[in-house]
C-alpha cells in the first residue's frame, strides 16, 4: 500500500499536535490539586492565542472576518507573525508573503513585510491590486491582518510592505506605501 506524501505531512501535524494537547493536558493535572485553593489563578487551558484574518466581504462591500488562526503563546512576536503571513499568504492570496524582520524605529516595533512574486505561484502581486475595488480590499486585507488592531497583548505598532524586496509603492488603488501604524486603522 503507498502511502502519498500528503498523507505523511497530515500524520506528522496530527502528531505534533496530539503532542501540544499531552502537554496541556499535563500542566492541568498538575494544577488539579490547587483548584481548591483559595489562591489559586486559574491555569490557561489553551496556551493559544487567536487571531482573526480578514477576506472580502461578499459583493466586495468592505472587509469581515474571514477565519481565525491560533498561534502558541509561547512563540515570539516575529514567529506570530510569520505564521500569519504564511497562513494569509497561502490560503487568501496564494502568494508569498515573507516576514523579514521586525525594527524597532523610535520605540516603535514596525513589521517589514514583503510580498514576493515567487515561482511557485504563477499569480503576480501586481493582480490582487487590479480593479475598482482590488486594491482597497488587498489593502485593508493585509493591514487588518497584520496590525491586529483588537489584540491586547504584545504586538507590533506598524507594518511596512515590500515588494519584490523593495519599499512598496503606492499606486491609484493601493496605500501601502511607507509605514503604518495600528493606531492609524479606523
Amino acid at each position: 500500500m503507498a502511502v502519498s506524501l500528503f498523507s505523511l505531512v497530515l500524520l506528522l501535524l496530527l502528531l505534533v499536535r496530539l503532542e501540544e494537547l499531552d502537554d496541556s493536558l499535563d500542566e492541568l493535572q498538575k494544577n488539579k490539586s490547587s483548584i481548591n485553593d483559595p489562591n489559586h489563578v486559574q491555569p490557561q487551558i489553551l496556551n493559544y492565542d487567536i487571531f482573526p484574518l480578514y477576506d472580502s466581504a461578499p459583493n466586495a462591500m468592505g472587509i469581515l472576518v474571514s477565519s481565525y488562526i491560533s498561534i502558541p503563546r509561547h512563540y515570539v512576536l516575529l514567529e506570530k507573525i510569520k505564521v500569519i503571513a504564511s497562513d494569509l499568504g497561502k490560503s487568501r492570496f496564494h502568494r508569498q508573503i515573507d516576514v523579514l524582520r521586525i525594527e524597532n524605529r523610535a520605540g516603535n516595533q514596525i513589521a517589514i513585510i514583503n510580498l514576493e512574486d515567487a515561482s511557485w505561484a504563477n499569480r503576480k502581486w501586481e493582480q490582487a491590486f487590479q480593479g475598482s475595488a482590488g486594491g482597497s480590499i488587498t489593502t485593508g486585507i493585509l493591514l487588518r491582518s497584520f496590525l491586529q488592531k483588537e489584540y491586547d497583548g504584545d504586538w507590533i505598532d506598524g507594518v511596512e510592505f515590500y515588494l519584490n524586496g523593495e519599499p512598496f509603492v503606492d499606486g491609484d488603488r493601493t496605500a501601502l506605501g511607507g509605514v503604518k501604524f495600528r493606531t492609524e486603522l479606523n
